[in-house]
């Protein structure tokens, strides 16, 4: 049976300046090259064919003087984590069974928006127009491992930077609306915490973010030495759809 996680909602263990929104903007671009591959049809290690790696090596440089990464951030106090949803302090939900799940034993979460800009989406645009559809994929598939870079060490380092007395540690993975069961109309709920804006991130009535390269996320913040350390927490663990691009481990069945 699924248990309910109840936490002191007058106790925060996390520094008073940053339970409101906060804008983090002194990250260098960086690309994850991993995921870059694997969108430019990388089924394993050297499987690339050499006008792709080619490709990727003449345009990375240019990509990369396009990029602007930034970051908008808020910590929330958790009330509940039920079976199909985490509810906040304040009384907002987030709904979905498999992030609840993974986030099993997390006191806070932390909310943010990340983006690159949008200069990538007019290079892109721009590319398209002149017909050139290889440089236009993989301009945008880098444009992707960008974003991706930011939000993977915003949360990596969360602990470094934001989290001084170590009272907290971040662990988990994190979760983005339309991830698994997790849907993206809830999207709104995630943008009615966070001021995305003050990043130039806009949302449309579909859900769908502006500037396109942006990513929009949670993850938990557990007490030191008590975050979740297994896969039984991954949902990718449950997860039998190889060719999902956002896949974190390997399926396997459990007992």
């Amino acid at each position: 049976m699924e248990q309910t996680n109840k936490i002191r909602s007058t106790v925060s263990l996390i520094e008073p300046s940053i339970q409101a929104t906060s804008l983090l903007a002194d990250y260098e671009p960086e690309f994850d090259m991993d995921f870059v591959k694997r969108l430019l049809g990388r089924q394993k290690a050297g499987s690339l064919t050499r006008s792709t790696r080619n490709r990727l090596q003449q345009m990375h440089e240019g990509v990369y003087r396009l990029l602007h990464p930034r970051v908008v951030w808020g910590v929330f106090p958790i009330a509940a984590i039920e079976k199909d949803q985490i509810e906040f302090v304040s009384g907002l939900t987030l709904k979905s069974h498999k992030m609840a799940r993974a986030m099993t034993g997390a006191e806070q979460l932390v909310c943010f928006v990340a983006t690159i800009g949008r200069k990538i989406d007019m290079k892109v645009e721009q590319l398209m127009d002149q017909g050139k559809i290889a440089n236009a994929y993989t301009c945008d598939a880098l444009g992707s491992g960008a974003v991706e870079s930011v939000a993977e060490r915003f949360q990596s380092g969360f602990d470094r930077k934001f989290s001084p007395h170590q009272v907290h540690t971040a662990a988990g993975i994190r979760f983005s609306p339309g991830y698994c069961d997790w849907h993206v109309t809830e999207q709104h709920k995630l943008f009615s915490l966070v001021d995305a804006g003050a990043i130039g991130v806009t949302l449309d009535k579909s859900s769908l973010m502006t500037p396109r390269k942006s990513i929009s996320a949670v993850f938990g913040l557990y007490p030191k030495g008590r975050g979740p350390t297994t896969k039984i927490h991954n949902p990718c663990f449950y997860c039998f759809k190889k060719d999902c691009l956002a896949r974190r481990s390997p399926a396997k069945t459990i007992n």
